[in-house]
Formats: structure tokens, C-alpha cells, sequence
């Protein structure tokens, strides 16, 4: 973790869960150090389910019984950054690419699988934030700013913008 203060509130996080069963390792860490930890089928109600962003190792499981049911999960909640997907079925993959909003879509692997190319670009929508990317070119594209210049021939004559005034007497005619 970044630091001690920092890893003291992801271990907060865990509290109540019975981390015998959760932890991928029981060895005995440093203060500012959090082992990667499975939550299995947390209380919807405890700030590990999407409520806020993590920014640790902790990964909610939850138990569905169908793509719809996990979609519509996710779609009660806060836009994710990144909406996982793992399944061999299109149809599940599908589900997932119409149905939760998010920010990008991992479908059988993990972002880092994502951010490692630089050719895509990888942002929030809504609460997850704004931008599409962090690398790369589309990084350069998101945070340059495209000034569109229209420029006409003349001063004040040009056919889309101001006009001079039309000649005496035009406009007076029988």
C-alpha cells in the first residue's frame, strides 16, 4: 500500500468477514501491507459492495443466478470504472456489453490486460471519472484541446457569417 494510514483503512474494510477463509495468504504482514483477500458473499450493505472505490486488494464474490441478475447488480450501483465479465457464453458477454454502464468492459481478463495496451483507451463515465484514457494516444487526445478555427474570406463578408449591407435601394423592387 501507499502507506500505513492507508492500509489501515483497506484492513477497516474487512472488518467482520471471517478472513481465515477469505485470505489467500495467512502469513503475518507488514503494517502497511494488505494480502490479497477474497470477500465471499459479503452484506450488501457493507461498504466493500461497490459503495466506494476500494483502491486495495480486496475482491467482493457475490453469487448470482444469471447474467441478468449480476448486470442488474451492477447497474444499481455507481458506474464502475472497469465492469468484469468472466464467462465462456456470448450471450452472457453481450449482457454485459448492453446492459450496466461503465467505463470500460474486461470480458475474460482483468484491466490490467486492458491497460497495457496502448492503442485503447481505458476511463470512467459518471462517479468512476471522467476521460477516456491515461496513455498512449488517447491519452494525448483527451487532454489536448481541439480549437475548431473557421475563418471566412473577407472581413464581415463571408456567406455563413455577418454581411455587409445590401446596396441602396435593393429590396425596393415592384
Amino acid at each position: 500500500m501507499i502507506n500505513t494510514a492507508h492500509a489501515k483503512r483497506v484492513k477497516a474494510l474487512m472488518a467482520g468477514f471471517d478472513l481465515s477463509v477469505a485470505r489467500l495468504s495467512l502469513v503475518e504482514v507488514a503494517e502497511d501491507c494488505v494480502p490479497l483477500t477474497l470477500l465471499i458473499n459479503p452484506p450488501h450493505d457493507s461498504p466493500v459492495m461497490m459503495q466506494q472505490e476500494i483502491f486495495g486488494p480486496l475482491l467482493p464474490i457475490i453469487r448470482v443466478s444469471s447474467a441478468e441478475e449480476a448486470a442488474a447488480f451492477v447497474q444499481g450501483r455507481p458506474t464502475p470504472l472497469v465492469a468484469c465479465c468472466y464467462s465462456p457464453t456470448p450471450h452472457v458477454w453481450s449482457v454485459f456489453r448492453n446492459e450496466p454502464s461503465s467505463g470500460s468492459l474486461a470480458v475474460n481478463c482483468g484491466q490490467q490486460r486492458m491497460q497495457s495496451n496502448l492503442k485503447v483507451g481505458f476511463g470512467g463515465v459518471g462517479e468512476s471519472g471522467y476521460g477516456y484514457s491515461i496513455w498512449g494516444k488517447a491519452a494525448f487526445d483527451d487532454y489536448s484541446h481541439k480549437k475548431a478555427i473557421f475563418k471566412g474570406k473577407n472581413f464581415a463578408g463571408c456567406e455563413w457569417g455577418a454581411c455587409p449591407p445590401p446596396p441602396k435601394g435593393a429590396g425596393k423592387g415592384k
